[in-house]
């Protein structure tokens, strides 16, 4: 079997871990870097892993595309004289602005990841013609793709509080950046993860949406950034600056309740605030982990991997995960609650019911939108049913009310979730044209 080395952009290392997986499987031996670090010790590793593979795969994304280091990556293994198969695993890539060396080879189409798809990929990868040996000369090493955006970098991912100064710095510093095209998939990161913040503020979500739509501008294409940033918003005015690191911010008085939304966290349910994530996918991992996997595969494809909140892995260590829950619950627009056929009796290792803590993360999630009036689709997997009255706790009863849906195993999953995409994309419709109209009162 072929040893395989995956090019892809940071954004998409979940694709790219289930495509490495199904690989795997048919006994391919795969690497791909998924330690996301930098310097040279990691790029001269990259370059040996391209050496001594058989086969390069390009992760055909919008973020593959317009990496520094993927490009790096692909144009060295064509040097060598490695196969290259690209392989489609997201939309929003225009292939017309692929590059000569990329645009020119038939890709595999892998965006569903079912079994058509996999049968394809088998058939590719196995008719590719066998790796020359490397020549006796190699041909230069690509330099490592180093970037002056690694202090902001730092900055996003510090675990102290940023004030509205320090966030709305950041955004300028980026801005000034986006003139340059080999950085753009770069800054597209940083603004994500920028947002994902849970102490961002709403106004600074605003020039970050408008700093995304600018960059799809940049790039022709609708990227896949989050469903509000493809609005096209009127770019933000352009902040003054003499230098790399711009005048702070004057400081803003503090806002009263009535006023504006900036003081207020983006997950604030404010008229005109831009959410970050859309859909709160509510799931008991030793429930309904599989299937929620690809159902977020099916979902991050349709309204973006930023639209989605998935995981109670990504809230912050040593803050109250009660009140990052119900913040987060706060910023979606709908909440999902998952329903396998453990999810009302699953019991913790004391053998008291799960649901009947009300520490329980579950629990607590449903419970907050709820409570705030959020939309709570509880969706069946696993051909479970909705759990009778006397299984939920008085919190959770409202839930009964709540018209559900169901997503089958294959093969009819597809279909299912072709159901439930469409619903979300006719709700949400309805819930940004309510918030996007005028003020009350």
């Amino acid at each position: 079997m072929s040893k395989i080395f995956i090019s892809y952009g940071r954004e998409n290392r979940d694709e790219v871990a289930s495509l490495a997986e199904e690989l795997g499987q048919l006994g391919h031996s795969v690497w791909f870097d998924d330690l996301l670090a930098g310097g040279s010790t990691w790029w001269d590793e990259i370059l040996a892993r391209i050496r001594e593979s058989d086969v390069i795969i390009v992760a055909l994304t919008p973020e593959t595309v317009t990496s520094k280091a993927a490009r790096r990556q692909w144009n060295y293994g064509a040097e060598l004289g490695k196969p290259i198969l690209p392989v489609l695993l997201t939309d929003g890539v225009v292939f017309s602005f692929l590059p000569a060396s990329l645009s020119s080879i038939q890709y595999v189409d892998y965006r569903t990841a079912d079994r058509k798809a996999a049968i394809a990929l088998i058939r590719a990868v196995n008719g590719l013609s066998p790796a020359t040996p490397l020549p006796d000369r190699l041909p230069d090493p690509p330099e490592v793709p180093t970037s002056s955006l690694g202090a902001i970098e730092e900055q996003i991912d510090s675990l102290m509080p940023l004030e509205f100064e320090q966030q709305s710095a950041l955004v300028q510093r980026l801005e000034l950046h986006v003139q340059n095209k080999e950085d753009l998939g770069d800054i597209r990161t940083l603004l994500n993860r920028l947002r994902r913040r849970h102490d961002l503020l709403a106004s600074i979500d605003q020039r970050i949406d408008s700093l995304l739509a600018e960059i799809a501008d940049t790039e022709g294409s609708e990227l896949r950034t989050p469903e509000s940033a493809r609005r096209r918003r009127k770019p933000a005015a352009p902040q003054p600056a003499t230098s790399v690191t711009p005048e702070p911010v004057k400081r803003q008085p503090e806002a009263t309740a009535e006023e504006g939304d900036l003081a207020k966290p983006s997950g604030s349910r404010a008229k005109g605030a831009q959410l970050t994530e859309r859909i709160f996918l509510s799931y008991r991992r030793e429930d309904s982990a599989d299937v929620v996997g690809r159902m977020y595969d099916r979902l991050a494809g349709k309204f973006g991997a930023d639209a989605i909140f998935k995981d109670v892995d990504s809230l912050l260590p040593g803050l109250d995960f009660r009140e990052q829950l119900q913040r987060r619950v706060g910023s979606c627009r709908v909440l999902l609650a998952i329903i396998g056929d453990q999810w009302a009796d699953y019991s913790r290792a004391a053998g008291a019911r799960a649901l009947d803590d009300p520490a329980d993360y579950v629990r607590i999630e449903i419970k907050a939108a709820l409570e705030r009036g959020i939309p709570v689709i509880p969706v069946l997997v696993k051909e479970a049913s909705m759990p009778p009255a006397d299984t939920l706790p008085e919190a959770l009863q409202e839930l009964r009310y709540r018209h559900e849906r169901q997503v089958r195993r294959d093969p009819e999953f597809h279909h299912d979730m072709d159901r439930l995409i469409d619903g979300l994309e006719k709700l949400l419709g309805l819930i940004d044209t309510s918030l996007e109209g005028p003020l009350s009162g």
